[in-house]
């Protein structure tokens, strides 16, 4: 048998849903899910607001604006091991 290509290797990994949003309350993950719909992480924004959002879901901009926050900051601490396994594999594969 031949070895594993690393990159074969880092394109197979699968993660569950739960590892990823298990730790999102239901007002983050619609938070969430709302600005990625309206294009607000988009490149170039589109131009939505946070107030806008926070209309849409009939509570106070501040309000809104906490469940994004949450929830963008629990999704990154939930990918930062893979982000990190992506960071060594690809950094490894470049210096060959």
């Amino acid at each position: 048998m031949g070895s594993i290509v690393s990159h074969s290797a880092r394109s197979a990994m699968t993660v569950s849903l739960d590892q990823i949003f298990g730790s999102l309350t239901m007002r983050q993950l619609s938070a969430i899910v709302q600005a990625l719909e309206r294009g607000y992480y988009n490149l170039p924004k589109r131009n939505i607001s946070i107030e806008e959002m926070a209309r849409n879901a009939g509570i106070a901009r501040s309000t809104f604006e906490e469940h994004l926050r949450k929830a963008e900051t629990k999704l990154l601490l939930a990918i930062r091991p893979y982000a990190r396994i992506a960071y060594i594999s690809r950094n490894k594969d470049e210096k060959l």
